[in-house]
């Protein structure tokens, strides 16, 4: 029995295992790395007082951090990987023969059937400031150079305050607004996936698959970089469990999408 109905488990297990894989590398690059910058002893210090944390655990947490900044843009390429699972949709890449110059910047993902191009951004505070009006330029440059009735997306998988939107994207640069124009286009993640999808909970249902998927995947690679005590993480335990302050991952994802959706 598949995962999901709107995605193959091939498509689904390829995302996780490049975020486990580029995880991986991270873990290991902070055991060997954590001392290559300067340390700050007084952020230590201060972290380990108010933490209640020795010397070694505050270690652990550090190389944790570093670990995770460098592994951070792989979950960004996670929902790339995952949406182009949907019919019709491609990554852009350079080695497409027919791409011109416009098409061969920054953006990510498109569909050429229903004309839809997409650049795909974690946060809703990863492009700051003048860069939103750069971003806004690469894609009214892009839609510009293409058939007519193409939009273009930028997507935040976090949204801004924790709201719906599928709105022009007006970014200002020098307190002047780029024009409005409704084939550019700013969307939260939630909205993308239903666009993409075509079904209103394709996030929701992506995030309480991905516990098993990625329990699933340690298990076939049985790799002794993810293993504990020479047995494989059961990620699906670890996801379940209670925290420290009452709230489970599900809760976090509630907190970044609190409104609610027709399942259908």
């Amino acid at each position: 029995m598949p995962y999901l109905d709107f995605i193959s488990d091939e498509t689904f297990k390829r995302a996780v295992r490049k975020v486990i894989d580029v995880q991986n590398k991270a873990n290991i690059k902070g055991e060997n790395e954590i001392f290559a910058n300067v340390v700050d002893p007084y952020s230590a210090i201060f972290e380990s007082c108010f933490a209640k944390i020795s010397y070694p655990e505050w270690i652990k947490l550090e190389r944790s951090r570093q670990s995770q900044k460098s592994a951070q843009n792989s979950i960004g390429n996670f929902h790339e990987d995952i949406l182009i699972g949907a019919d019709g949709w491609e990554k852009i890449t350079k080695d497409q023969p027919y791409l011109n110059e416009y098409e061969n910047t920054m953006l990510d993902i498109r569909n050429q059937k229903i004309k839809i191009v997409a650049e795909i951004k974690n946060k809703h505070n990863t492009i700051k400031g003048s860069s939103n009006a750069d971003m806004y330029d690469t894609l009214n440059a892009w839609i510009s150079n293409q058939d007519e009735g193409f939009t273009a997306y930028l997507v935040h998988i976090i949204p801004d305050k924790g709201k719906p939107y599928d709105i022009p994207y007006t970014p200002a640069k020098g307190g002047l607004k780029r024009p409005t124009n409704n084939s550019i286009r700013v969307i939260d993640g939630r909205s993308f996936y239903a666009k993409v999808f075509s079904l209103p909970n394709a996030l929701d249902l992506i995030f309480e698959k991905l516990p098993e998927v990625i329990n699933d995947v340690i298990l076939e690679t049985n790799s002794d970089k993810i293993t504990k005590n020479n047995n494989p993480i059961v990620v699906r335990e670890v996801i379940n469990s209670d925290e420290k302050f009452g709230l489970s991952f599900s809760d976090l994802f509630r907190r970044a999408y609190p409104w609610d959706v027709d399942p259908r």
